[in-house]
């Protein structure tokens, strides 16, 4: 079984004009700073951007991702590979993205099946219309059963923007794909290795059905899991992730992540409205963590709350048997206070 590497980005949210993020965070620099701090990684297979492509889904946005990703992904031998997340519109998306991997438009959900060599990577198109939540419906189901009905050499990837998993703070579970347990059916017992998603703008690791989830930071902001319950709250950090597979059992996950200075945004339970607001005071209180969930974490809670000084990235570490031979890094940058 052949070993692969992925570079793993998520919520990129581009607009059309270049503007900025909530009016606050310029996406396309924080896009090129992730690129410019992964560019030492070496030789990757893919390079895959988990939904939320564009913010405005306009097909300028897209052209415009596509411009960054794709010929950083070639220079490392990787297919750029994009998936729709809740912020996308299948109009500009398939317009400018095709299916997202390379093939012509669908007609339905933007679905797409890729082989890299011995590998398969199966895209599922999880939005609904309007909503913050994911679904799958039958017919995606059914055609995931069939095209998993025969096994691929190395194993397959499933991508979909909407985590099939909770998440690690209450305000975000109403963003989770609805009804997981019809795709855990659906990938229990099979050669499925790995599942990747987005949308929660904070890393997780999880399991489901016995396979490994991975939840990539955003690349717009990173939510902040261990403050308020009540309250969400978004640093300007930036992040994404390098997976590795191979042929070994045992994973090793190790996230790490720097706080930023300023605040992107804070959500209230109680008002439900949204505030935007910077500090120039440094916040050295927390740091994001990762949390492994399902039948298979047997210490979830041994997965302490890390504090650390501004500029000192933190690593936890957990190793499991039951994580298909997977390894995970964490790539993390700063990307700038100042509100553009």
């Amino acid at each position: 079984m052949a070993g692969y590497r992925i570079l793993h980005l998520s919520d990129t949210h581009l607009l059309a004009d270049g503007g900025a993020h909530y009016g606050l965070v310029d996406t396309a620099a924080n896009l090129r700073r992730v690129l410019d701090r992964a560019a030492g990684v070496g030789a990757l297979d893919l390079v895959i951007v988990t939904g939320d492509c564009s913010d405005d889904g306009s097909r300028d946005s897209y052209a415009a991702l596509r411009g960054m990703v794709e010929p950083w992904a070639e220079q490392r031998g990787a297919r750029a590979v994009f998936v729709m997340g809740n912020h996308d519109l299948p109009e500009g998306f398939t317009a400018e993205l095709g299916d997202g991997a390379g093939g012509a438009a669908p007609v339905g959900p933007v679905d797409a099946v890729v082989r890299l060599g011995g590998l398969r990577l199966v895209v599922l198109d999880s939005t609904v219309a309007g909503a913050g939540y994911g679904r799958l419906d039958p017919g995606q189901l059914a055609r995931l059963r069939d095209e998993l009905a025969v096994p691929a050499p190395d194993g397959t990837v499933v991508a979909l923007h909407h985590p099939p998993v909770p998440a690690a703070t209450e305000l975000l579970q109403g963003l989770a794909l609805q009804q997981p347990e019809a795709l855990a059916e659906v990938l229990r017992g099979s050669d499925v290795r790995l599942v990747l998603a987005g949308h929660y703008h904070h890393p997780l690791v999880a399991t489901l059905a016995g396979v490994p989830v991975v939840v990539s930071a955003a690349v717009t902001n990173l939510a902040d899991v261990l403050g308020d319950p009540a309250v969400e709250r978004a640093t300007f950090s930036s992040g994404g992730t390098l997976v590795e597979l191979d042929d070994r059992e045992g994973c090793a996950c190790c996230p790490s992540t720097c706080p930023c200075r300023a605040r992107a945004s804070r959500c209230s339970r109680s008002t439900g409205r949204r505030s935007l607001r910077s500090s120039r005071r440094p916040d050295r209180r927390r740091s994001a963590r990762a949390t492994l969930v399902g039948p298979e974490a047997t210490a979830a809670s041994a997965l302490p709350r890390t504090h650390h000084q501004l500029g000192e990235p933190t690593a936890v570490v957990h190793q499991t048997s039951r994580c298909s031979a997977a390894r995970w890094w964490l790539i993390s940058t700063v990307a700038g206070c100042s509100a553009r």
